[in-house]
């Protein structure tokens, strides 16, 4: 039996398989690498700033650094599920890219690929075989399969953009997010940023936001995104992301949501394995 799990190479980037049972409205999740999903099953609705997407199987998403969105998943009438997979790429990888096409179009919200060919789903599997076979294939060549994802960009007229939010709280994301179970404290957090605390708070009220809201909501997202796509129990999920009592993780997970940890996985049969999910859209 496969575990699921995310896959994880540094400074390349990261793969994983979306599994839901129930539809779930997701607010102000933010993601913080250069993202593109693919639909599986179901559909994904996506809202921002006045925005919306509406994407279903077969369509990919492709989404910038650091911008936040409300998300539906709903899954399929024919297969009862909501499935996706997705692979981030790390800031190494873009910079380290040379974009063939001068006027392509910055993606730095969400961007949709319609009815993807069946040669861009087979190169993006291709390159998420970098992560799940990683001990086989040479880092350069996962680099090497991150960038033809890249290429597909090129083809389509798109690429990611620069972040334009380049202030304290995108600094502080990318610092937890590096460990998301660590303890966290202000003082550690303005020392590394290379600034004294009151300068760091001072720039966090500047942005409206504080650091701990800041700090809360890199691990509630990133608790969503473990009970989407791995197995861990919700007791080791709170470990991960930084709560050592679980009743106060799905406290605060339900109260920034609006639904508990285990309505995420309600509904997902024991038995569902990775190797079944592996087939064709």
């Amino acid at each position: 039996m496969t575990e699921r799990k995310i896959t994880s190479r540094a400074g390349v980037g990261s793969a994983a398989h979306v599994l839901q049972i129930q539809p779930l409205l997701a607010k102000n999740i933010t993601l913080d690498e250069p993202t593109i999903i693919l639909i599986r099953h179901g559909t994904k609705l996506i809202r921002w700033s006045g925005n919306e997407m509406a994407l279903t199987a077969g369509d990919a998403v492709i989404v910038g650094e650091g911008e936040s969105f409300d998300v539906i998943n709903t899954p399929s009438p024919l297969s009862g599920t909501y499935e996706a997979d997705w692979i981030s790429f790390s800031s190494e990888i873009v910079t380290g890219y040379t974009c063939r096409n001068s006027g392509c179009t910055k993606i730095n919200e969400a961007y949709a690929l319609e009815a993807t060919s069946e040669s861009f789903r087979k190169s993006f599997y291709h390159t998420t075989d970098a992560f799940t076979e990683s001990a086989s294939i040479p880092d350069a060549l996962a680099v090497g399969r991150m960038h033809e994802m890249l290429g597909w960009l090129d083809e389509y007229g798109i690429c990611f953009g620069v972040h334009r939010r380049n202030g304290i709280e995108r600094k502080i994301r990318r610092l937890v997010s590096s460990d998301v179970s660590h303890s966290w404290n202000i003082k550690q957090v303005a020392s590394q940023l290379g600034m004294s605390e009151a300068t760091l708070r001072r720039k966090l009220t500047a942005e409206n936001t504080s650091f701990s809201k800041l700090i809360a909501d890199v691990r509630m997202c990133r608790a969503l995104t473990l009970l989407q796509v791995t197995d861990l129990s919700v007791t080791q999920i709170a470990f991960e992301v930084g709560y050592e009592s679980p009743s106060k993780f799905s406290s605060r997970f339900r109260h920034r949501f609006g639904f508990a940890p285990g309505q995420v996985r309600e509904g997902i049969p024991a038995e569902f394995t990775a190797q079944s999910r592996r087939k064709a859209i």
